[in-house]
């Protein structure tokens, strides 16, 4: 005996049973459709939120490397020309002067604010940029206290012939050799092109 007949036997026309099962459908059917909606809404609003946060998170990083770029440019500029400045105080700085202390004071002025700056400037430098302009930092340092030890002797000619003249003209050579490496280096970095994976 298969189903129909069973049912038949029981007493239940095929039409009623059909209409049983066109309604069970209907209301199933419709009960199954709400849920899978609901839940594709819900994920659907999951999926939105998600991308919303992950738009604002690539955003924000963008701007905020925008930014200390941006700081970053600023800071190599007037790096380099504080170095420019001691460059020149140093270039117009020669011992037959007669205003030699006035001149010396200029110097270690301009050392000042560089040393400063560099110094306050450390958190955007990378690290060769950073090597190069400390490297800068201690060949100055020194060259002022070649200067001062050679102004400190008593005769000119003894400036001009004591061991802090040898001295302070290798620094001085140093000196120029490491400005010119430095201005390659943030060349290099100023360009748009610069960006290297670490």
């Amino acid at each position: 005996m298969n189903f129909w007949e069973y049912l038949y036997v029981l007493g239940i026309p095929p039409a009623i049973v059909a209409l049983i099962f066109f309604v069970l459908r209907k209301f199933l059917g419709g009960k199954i459709d709400f849920n899978f909606n609901k839940k594709l809404a819900e994920f659907n609003n999951q999926l939105q939120i998600s991308t919303e946060s992950a738009r604002f998170d690539f955003q924000r990083k963008i701007q905020d490397f925008n930014l200390y770029t941006v700081k970053k440019h600023e800071k190599y500029i007037k790096l380099y020309e504080l170095v420019l400045e001691v460059k020149y105080t140093i270039d117009n700085f020669h011992f037959g002067s007669e205003e030699i202390e006035n001149k010396l004071q200029k110097i270690k002025v301009s050392f000042s604010n560089y040393k400063n700056y560099y110094e306050a400037s450390k958190l955007y430098l990378t690290n060769s940029i950073d090597n190069k302009l400390n490297d800068l930092r201690i060949t100055l340092a020194l060259l002022i206290t070649e200067y001062e030890k050679a102004n400190n002797f008593p005769f000119e000619n003894n400036r001009n012939l004591g061991s802090g003249a040898i001295d302070a003209s290798s620094l001085l050579k140093t000196f120029e050799v490491q400005i010119s490496e430095i201005t390659l280096l943030l060349k290099e970095e100023l360009s748009i092109g610069y960006y290297k994976e670490n």
